[in-house]
């Protein structure tokens, strides 16, 4: 089994990447069906999050970086993992970047790690 912060690391690699691209499918691949989102909205789903997420990216939110800072087991399939992020703006020179913080609840899917719980301020 591999190291939690490795999960974890690799999550946030795979989300960084994806956002970056504006990949919304492979996003909706990292969500659960049923997974909660609060940030800029508080929405439940997968479909729901992922039209969120499509609305801050054409605001402008077009690429981010996420460093991971802690992880921690709840039990074999279940990881939290806590981060602070960077979201840089393309479209507004004024208000080109922010840092803040995000978290993710990790269930484990089969072979693969899903967030049902995503929070980002």
């Amino acid at each position: 089994m591999k190291n939690i912060m490795n999960i974890a690391n690799e999550f946030n690699s795979n989300y960084g990447k994806l956002w970056n691209e504006s990949d919304f499918s492979g996003l909706s691949n990292l969500y659960s069906v049923y997974s909660i989102l609060v940030g800029y909205d508080v929405v439940q789903n997968r479909e729901n999050i992922i039209k969120n997420l499509k609305q801050i990216i054409d605001q402008g939110w077009t690429k981010i970086k996420i460093q991971t800072q802690l992880v921690s087991f709840i039990d074999p399939d279940i990881i939290l993992v806590a981060n602070i992020y960077e979201a840089f703006n393309s479209k507004n020179p004024e208000q080109n970047s922010i840092k803040t913080k995000s978290s993710h609840v990790l269930k484990r899917t089969g072979d693969a790690w899903q967030t049902v719980m995503h929070s980002a301020f």
